[in-house]
């Protein structure tokens, strides 16, 4: 399986088919992430979680497989 942003690449594209893997077919992914008490860049890390966190979807690639 590979992103669909790769399958469509022009050195991809040509070179097989994709199936876009259907939302229903997996269930949810939850993730975690922290900043380390060690960051020698905390600030920075701490505005990427915050953008993490942000309610609004991002939008992203679905994963495809490629046959």
């Amino acid at each position: 399986m590979i992103a669909l942003s790769h399958a469509l690449a022009p050195a991809m594209k040509d070179k097989g088919r994709y199936w876009i893997v259907p939302l229903d077919a997996y269930p949810t992914l939850n993730q975690a992430a922290v900043v380390l008490a060690r960051s020698k860049q905390r600030d920075a890390a701490r505005k990427f979680l915050d953008f993490l966190r942000t309610p609004k979807p991002l939008p992203c690639s679905p994963v495809t497989a490629l046959a």
